[in-house]
């Protein structure tokens, strides 16, 4: 959560790899600072770096910077409120039934089950949901608060219990933004479900 920071950091990856030619850093610091820019509404400067980031590259040949810039892109929309666009862009965070990186694309698959979700396709959003949970057993704690987070929409008998548990894994306090989205969620299913002071 310590955003102006890693802004920093990846500021000066970006300057470091043009300095040294390392072409392949400079693409993921720009790509990670598009996700970044994202979370933070700013829309336009995450669309420009995560196409800087993939100018003129073959996805297959980097997949780490093609997923991050992926992720920047479509979570970009989401902010935008382009649901269908965050769907189709996210949606190449799965290949042949597989994340498209073994370990990245996992971290972005929630927003691709949201996007699912809010495009009216539940079987698959329950199918992505149903990977990332497959992939993360006995993964770290931010990835156990990813797959309850992306397992609640999913799961209309149990969301609620997916909810909570996202939100009280024990070490959720090291993943902030995480954790605070998973409470956005929860509330407005709470909301949706008339327990106003709940949602509140």
């Amino acid at each position: 959560g310590r955003w102006d920071e890693a802004w920093e950091v990846l500021e000066w990856a970006r300057r470091m790899a043009v300095e040294t030619g390392m072409d392949v850093v400079h693409r993921s610091a720009s790509a990670t600072c598009a996700q970044l820019a994202a979370l933070r509404g700013q829309v336009a400067t995450a669309r420009d770096l995560a196409a800087r980031a993939t100018a003129g590259l073959d996805p297959a040949a980097s997949r780490s910077v093609g997923v991050r810039a992926r992720g920047g892109r479509g979570l970009a929309a989401a902010v935008d409120g382009g649901w269908e666009e965050a769907y189709s862009t996210l949606r190449g965070l799965v290949l042949d039934g597989a994340p498209a990186h073994p370990h990245l694309a996992l971290y972005a698959l929630p927003d691709l089950v949201t996007a699912a979700v809010r495009t009216g396709r539940d079987q698959e959003a329950r199918e992505v949901a149903a990977l990332l949970a497959d992939r993360t057993v006995g993964g770290s704690a931010r990835l156990r608060i990813l797959t309850a987070h992306a397992t609640a929409p999913t799961s209309p008998n149990d969301a609620e219990h997916h909810f909570t548990t996202a939100l009280e894994e024990p070490l959720g306090e090291r993943w902030p933004v995480e954790r605070a989205r998973v409470a956005v969620d929860y509330g407005a299913w709470l909301r949706r479900r008339r327990r106003v002071r709940d949602a509140r």
